[in-house]
């Protein structure tokens, strides 16, 4: 999100802003310790979730306006199990329009992606951890240093 904009993305702003997350935690759980990250704000809904094919219509009798080269032209910013954004967004001409057929967007699983990223290290980190006390033995007192 880091390079998420409130304005948007050629002057169409993201409706509320900016997610907001709040963390809450560490709590104990019967697994360990653990942190909650939670939002209500729908625009990450549906990037992590997806969408199915819906109509758009404009909300006050007008029309749509948005840039299009075309069908398959928009390039999205994020991309299906990565945390990194990248360059992209619309591109092409202005085009206006009564409605719209909108394909829907693939689900980006950062639920997902998160968890498995947080497990693979939590593992890591206990072989790592269990090697270093093996080799330093059972107190570990010889990688103590004083400040």
């Amino acid at each position: 999100m880091a390079t998420w904009v409130p304005g948007g993305t050629h002057g169409k702003p993201i409706p509320g802003g900016v997610p907001k997350f709040k963390i809450y935690g560490p709590a104990t759980s019967k697994e360990g310790l653990a942190i909650s990250v939670l939002t209500v704000h729908s625009i990450y809904y549906y990037l992590n979730f997806g969408t199915k094919r819906h109509a758009i219509k404009p909300k006050t009798g007008g029309v749509l306006r948005f840039r299009t080269r075309g069908r398959g032209s928009y390039r999205p910013k994020t991309r299906q199990g990565r945390l990194t954004s990248t360059a992209g967004g619309p591109v092409g001409p202005w085009v206006y329009a009564r409605s719209v057929d909108h394909p829907g967007n693939w689900g980006r699983g950062w639920d997902i992606t998160i968890t498995e990223m947080t497990s693979k290290r939590s593992a890591l980190s206990k072989i790592i951890n269990a090697e270093i006390r093996n080799a330093l033995g059972s107190t570990g007192q010889a990688a103590r240093v004083s400040r």
